[in-house]
């Protein structure tokens, strides 16, 4: 119980947080970046209606997405990522106010100057990769342009998800790229992007390093078949009865690289979100699979 509370405190910091970079940032710079905060910027530009405001076009696309998610990954994985494509709309709503001019006397206001957009691109991917960071080590997902990428992967089997959300992200600011016809502000948004995958990948999820993942699960051969394809990655399985309840289940032993810890929670919560998960950290780890890559040459 104090584990699933502790990992919906983090999931609302990790919001807030990355809406506090969305709002403060992104949305006043207009950065078209990857992700939905991208994708709301792109169809704000496109859509010029005064009462399509950008709180409500983030609003309505995390409706579209839950949806979708509910058709095509099912109710489990909508239950994860319910919390914050929820709680994001709402705390963007609430932090729009304080980039006004009459707000603390405009301490918030970015100028838009080229000086002004270069640090709201810094700023902008440090607050949207810590807030991220923060919701994918809690076991979370930030949702949006994700579950996108996700449906990707289940239709395209060969198609890893970074891959998926590679593709999904450039897309995005592809169209941005013709929507506005302007270079500095696409590249602005390149690094709002280059920034983001930085902060997740060394800063918090750490790039050095790997750990070992034990994984109890009713779903040894679903979770099993993510790792491989979307990590390249073996893993062993061992079966396991459970001492409280007697119930039969398997025992998964993975060994992964730090930055590639965000990715196993993510297939772990989307094929069975009540795995239980225990994580230590590896000193030494040999073997096929690890660091000769022959796994990933021979598949």
């Amino acid at each position: 119980m104090r584990d699933r509370v502790r990992g919906y405190l983090m999931t609302v910091l990790g919001t807030f947080i990355l809406s506090l970079g969305a709002v403060i940032f992104i949305f006043q710079a207009e950065l078209i970046t990857g992700g939905m905060t991208g994708l709301a910027v792109l169809l704000d530009l496109i859509i010029p209606l005064e009462f399509f405001t950008i709180d409500r076009i983030v609003f309505v696309l995390s409706i579209i997405f839950l949806l979708i998610a509910f058709l095509t990954l099912g109710r489990d994985f909508v239950y994860k990522t319910l919390l914050s494509s929820l709680l994001y709309p709402f705390f963007i709503s609430l932090l729009l106010p304080i980039v006004r001019e009459d707000f603390l006397g405009g301490f918030f206001v970015m100028p838009n100057d080229g000086l002004g957009l270069l640090l709201s691109a810094l700023f902008g991917g440090l607050f949207v990769g810590v807030g991220c960071a923060i919701t994918f080590v809690a076991g979370g997902s930030t949702g949006g342009t994700d579950i996108i990428a996700l449906v990707l992967c289940r239709y395209i089997k060969p198609l890893r998800q970074s891959s998926a959300i590679f593709l999904v992200d450039g897309l995005i600011i592809i169209i941005g790229a013709f929507i506005t016809r302007d270079l500095s502000s696409t590249l602005l948004g390149v690094l709002v992007a280059i920034v983001t995958s930085l902060v997740i990948d060394k800063f918090l999820i750490g790039q050095d390093g790997a750990v070992s993942c034990e994984i109890v699960t009713e779903c040894a051969r679903s979770i099993c078949e993510g790792i491989i394809s979307e990590l390249s990655r073996t893993a062993t399985v061992f079966d396991c009865v459970g001492a409280y309840r007697g119930e039969s289940k398997q025992l998964i032993l993975v060994c992964i690289s730090m930055r590639e810890y965000s990715t196993l929670l993510r297939i772990i919560s989307s094929r069975d979100p009540h795995a239980f998960v225990t994580v230590s950290r590896a000193h030494e780890i040999r073997g096929l699979g690890w660091g000769d890559e022959k796994m990933k040459n021979e598949k």
